[in-house]
């Protein structure tokens, strides 16, 4: 069963990132400048960067795909590590970054595309990789599922 994503992880991170910055040229009036959101903005692109390290590392150490448009080419339901706190530690490393975005901008409009990618990822990406999996590791990663949640 082939995943029915249509834009790579990346490129619809990316696009988001474009929104970001253009809702804070659109929307100047929700700028706002404060000592914090320099460290905010490299805080959460370290903790980004790091999800998405260790998530991606765990893959290719477990020799599975690590690419999410050939999900249904799995041979390894990895859970340990930091699958063992969230099924989708690149996507939630997405996130971070897209926060990290957000407060370097320093403009609170920006903000609003983060549940957007939020349910985005979730819909165009989560849950065909959800179908392929459990075409893949069946009950194993039902129990999985049951057990450690899609984001946090």
């Amino acid at each position: 069963m082939k995943t029915k994503s249509v834009f790579h992880p990346v490129l619809q991170t990316t696009a988001f990132m474009m929104l970001m910055v253009l809702i804070n040229k659109l929307f100047p009036g929700a700028d706002f400048e404060a000592a914090w959101a320099r460290r905010a903005a490299f805080g959460s692109f370290a903790i980004g960067l790091t999800l998405g390290i260790f998530g991606g590392g765990l893959l290719e150490r477990s020799r599975t795909t690590s690419d999410p448009l050939k999900a249904d080419q799995s041979t390894t339901l990895v859970t340990r590590g930091i699958y063992r706190f969230t099924r989708n530690p690149m996507y939630l490393g997405f996130v971070f970054i897209l926060l990290a975005v957000g407060f370097f901008v320093g403009n609170a409009a920006s903000f609003v595309a983060v549940p957007v990618y939020i349910t985005s990822m979730t819909l165009l990406q989560i849950f065909p990789e959800e179908r392929a999996l459990t075409a893949c590791f069946g009950d194993a990663y039902r129990q999985y599922q049951a057990r450690v949640r899609r984001w946090l």
